[in-house]
This record gives C-alpha cells, sequence and structure tokens, in this order.
C-alpha cells in the first residue's frame, strides 16, 4: 500500500485494485475537505488541477494574488509564466484506465473521474 492508509484500509484492502485506489482517494479526500474547512476563511485557496493544465499562467496568477492578499507573502508581481509542455501520457493500459474511472466515479460520484 502506498501513500496516506485511510480509516478505512482494513476494508479498501479486501477490495480489487480500482475500487482500493477510488476508495482511498475518496477517503482521503474527505478528510482533506474537513481539514481545510476547519480554517477560517482566506486562509486557503482551491485549485482544479484541469484548470491548471488548461491555462497555467492564469491559475499561476490567481495563487500569486492570493499568496499577495494572504499577509504580503508574495510581496513582488509574478513575472510572465512560460508555456508549460503536455504532461506525459498515463502509464497505465487503457483497459486499467476505464477500470479505474469506473470505481472513481462510484467512490466520487461528483468528482473529477467524469472530466477525465
Amino acid at each position: 500500500w502506498f501513500s496516506v492508509r485511510p480509516p478505512d484500509y482494513p476494508a479498501l484492502r479486501e477490495l480489487p485494485w480500482p475500487e482500493q485506489i477510488a476508495g482511498q482517494i475518496a477517503s482521503i479526500e474527505a478528510q482533506l475537505e474537513g481539514s481545510l474547512h476547519s480554517l477560517p476563511a482566506g486562509r486557503w485557496l482551491a485549485l482544479d488541477y484541469t484548470e491548471l493544465l488548461a491555462d497555467p499562467g492564469t491559475v499561476l496568477q490567481r495563487i500569486a494574488g492570493w499568496l499577495r492578499t494572504a499577509g504580503g507573502i508574495l510581496p513582488e508581481p509574478m513575472a510572465a509564466v512560460p508555456e508549460l509542455q503536455e504532461p506525459p501520457a498515463p502509464a497505465i493500459a487503457p483497459s486499467d484506465l476505464d477500470r479505474l474511472a469506473a470505481a472513481l466515479a462510484r467512490h466520487l460520484p461528483t468528482a473529477r473521474a467524469a472530466r477525465g
């Protein structure tokens, strides 16, 4: 088992690997969201990975702006963001990727699994 062991780890271990991964993601995401929402407003910033991939410059400028307003952490304006290369292709067989996407959809019905 790699990464964080969620509270339901013993039950997840008994499932097929796509369900293990999806269950682990769902459990960790729920823990993180609970922790984030216990912080005061303005102390954290939600990001969307697909937005970062689609428009990294805009997302990084948003992060920089948030850092400037969150206590002057980043006092200087951010320089231009260079173009990013295409992300690497997944190192997983298409059939396995389909199985994992289906498991994620079951565990995270409103999650990013549907966004691909």
